[in-house]
Formats: C-alpha cells, structure tokens, sequence
C-alpha cells in the first residue's frame, strides 16, 4: 500500500466519530483493495489549462426545466450552468490554494458502489482507455445509466464511454477516486470478499448510491 492508499481519518470532535476513507490516483487504482464500497471519480485542476478544461467536463450538466407564468405562458429547455473564470491563476499561492479546494470539496464525476472495487475501478480504467484510443462514441451512450444492473459491466462501459466522449486534453493526472469500505469489511482479512455477509452489505451499498446520486448529482452519474 502506497502512501497514496493510506485511508484518511478526520476525527470529528462534535460526536459520530470518525470519518474515514482513502484517495487512489488514477496512476494507482491498481492498487485499490479488492473489497466491497463506494467510489467516486474527481478532478484535481492545477493551473489555468486544466481549470478551463475541467469547467468543460461540468458544463455537461443540464437540467431539463419548465417555467410557467400567468395567462397559461410558459417557456421549457435545458438550463446550463455558467461557470465564470476566475482571475486569481497566475498568482502561485492563489492556483495551489484553489486546486486544493476544488479537490477537497470535491464535486463528483461519478458515483459507483462495486462487491470488488479493485476490479471495477481497474475495469472503468480499461474501458476509459479503450475509448479514448479507439475515438469511437460508446455504443451504450444514448441509454439512461438507471437501466444497468449495479455494479455490471454494462454500468462500468457506460461510465468509460461518457467520460471518454467528453474527454479533452486535459491530463489523467487530475483524475482521482475516493472510496469508503463498510466498516465491518475494513477489518475483514479476506484479500477478496467470499463472505456471507456479501449479500447485506450489497444491498446497503445499492441504498446508499442511490440516496447519493439523488443528492449530490454527479456529472456522470445516474439519472
């Protein structure tokens, strides 16, 4: 385990304990524990380029709205949220201090929750990759995500072919995932989850991706 993997414990002083979870570079998800959780995909923007580039992956966000007035007036279309430039880059202090909060607050990409995420996250890496180099739009891009099986290989090359045909040049670099293990398979000392309690702990994780897609509406995510 790299330093990279090591989880990051923030202790809370107002009760409920701690919080913990682990961040991978995309460099490193090969070494991501082969458990089951949760994972989220984020960008890490660090100087001007990156920023502008990464604005354009969140510019893909709409929402489909209606407006209605008086006399049975109405207007409907998708809303697109602007995202002004700020004017701090080219100041050191102020680019270092702004990749740092970009990242720490985190606005997700992607939700996903895996028996295995060892094998998820290297295969979302995979397919990612794939359709990036082959250029081609994913055949599974046109679908709504909610009509894939958690956890499937359908869902993780729906993730791989969004991404990739929105991508641009901006580096892999800024790419990170967070991840957080159900505290009863943190302690386990299986290298790969054969236990009984699989069953329990799938279905909490399905609870808990559905409750935070709902609430924090990633980029990529379910709809």
């Amino acid at each position: 385990m790299t330093t990279s993997q090591i989880p990051i414990q923030v202790r809370w002083p107002y009760g409920r304990g701690t919080s913990s979870y682990a961040i991978s570079p995309y460099t490193q998800i090969h070494e991501v524990p082969a458990k089951p959780g949760v994972y989220i995909w984020l960008l890490k923007p660090k100087s001007q380029k990156e920023f502008n580039l990464a604005t354009e992956l969140f510019e893909h966000a709409t929402l489909a709205a209606e407006v209605r007035g008086n006399i049975r007036l109405s207007y409907r279309g998708d809303l697109k949220k602007e995202i002004r430039n700020p004017d701090f880059f080219g100041e050191a202090d102020g680019e270092a201090l702004f990749a740092d909060l970009f990242f720490a607050i985190g606005y997700p990409l992607y939700i996903g929750i895996s028996q295995n995420l060892k094998i998820r996250l290297a295969t979302h890496k995979s397919q990612f990759e794939l359709a990036l180099k082959e250029k081609v739009k994913s055949h599974l891009s046109g679908k709504i995500p909610s009509e894939f099986e958690n956890d499937s290989d359908d869902e993780s090359s729906y993730f791989g072919g969004r991404l990739a045909d929105a991508w641009n040049s901006l580096s892999t670099d800024s790419l990170y995932v967070k991840y957080v293990l159900p505290r009863r398979c943190r302690a386990c000392t299986q290298e790969m989850c054969d236990m009984s309690c699989g069953a329990d702990v799938t279905n909490q994780l399905r609870k808990i991706e559905y409750a935070a897609n709902s609430l924090f509406n990633p980029v990529f995510g379910r709809r």
